[in-house]
């Protein structure tokens, strides 16, 4: 398998005229892009989920405060469950990639050689 691994680095290095080692740096730091972009996204789940839960602390407090029917505001409770599930949603999922989330951080040419052999297991 690791074999065939430096093969195809080599054949790739070859038709893009670089060296491997040169082809390994662009990969490895192809996995800290990746990084940043997952970064990117954890804190834009981060900010909308800060956005959902004041809106519906403000939602609750003007319920509390009134004599509000929830009759009168379906439209707007029904987005709000609907917002909350999807940011659950989003919050299960990112706890699912947290495992390879961290070994980008860790170990980025793990997952750069990773990423080759599920490219060469695919063909």
């Amino acid at each position: 398998m690791y074999d065939k691994i430096g093969e195809l680095l080599e054949k790739l290095a070859t038709k893009l005229g670089v060296t491997v080692d040169h082809l390994w740096a662009v990969l490895v730091k192809q996995v800290r892009n990746q990084l940043i972009a997952e970064i990117i996204g954890y804190v834009v789940l981060l900010v909308a989920t800060i956005f959902f839960a004041i809106i519906l602390k403000n939602r609750l407090k003007v319920a509390r405060h009134e004599d509000w029917a929830w009759d009168d505001h379906e439209a707007t409770m029904f987005c709000l469950i609907i917002g909350g599930f999807i940011l659950g949603v989003f919050w299960i999922a990112l706890f699912a990639t947290l495992d390879s989330f961290l070994a980008m951080i860790n170990n980025p040419e793990y997952v750069a050689l990773k990423n080759v052999l599920g490219i060469i297991s695919s063909k």
